[in-house]
């Protein structure tokens, strides 16, 4: 039960821990990791990338549609709906924070293919504005309380 989705879908109290720890990612980084995952998936594997997107094409659709899926839903929004104390931590210091044998971030800043992740960063900045401040508590290390 130690998943996002296994504290959301936990069927009794008890099997929901009391903090949490959630590691907050940058968020164009996360959705260009979620892109490149999106991208290399099997054709129809996701109904609405039926073919290979740019990512122009991909943020667009993230803007104009407001479509929602868990690689790139804002991070804020999930920590919100945990319902608990919640301790934050920077994605990218998982290693330094937390120095066990195999809990290393290994994929960072792996480019796949070139992608100008300037393209709309306004927007994206503004969609993700929520999780952009807990990245500015994380980097406090405030104690958070979900609501």
């Amino acid at each position: 039960m130690g998943t996002v989705k296994g504290i959301l879908n936990a069927k009794t109290e008890e099997d929901v821990p009391k903090v949490v720890h959630a590691f907050i990612r940058d968020p164009i980084d996360r959705l260009y990791s979620a892109f490149a995952f999106m991208d290399a998936a099997p054709p129809g594997m996701y109904e609405y990338m039926n073919r290979r997107a740019t990512w122009e094409e991909f943020v667009d659709t993230i803007i104009q549609s407001g479509l929602i899926d868990e690689h790139w839903e804002p991070q804020a929004d999930v920590v919100a709906r945990l319902g608990r104390p919640v301790i934050l931590h920077l994605f990218e210091n998982i290693s330094t924070e937390f120095p066990f044998e195999g809990l290393e971030w290994t994929n960072k800043r792996t480019r796949h293919f070139e992608a100008d992740l300037s393209y709309r960063e306004d927007e994206l900045k503004e969609y993700y504005a929520g999780d952009y401040q807990l990245r500015e508590e994380a980097g406090w290390k405030k104690l958070s309380q979900a609501s």
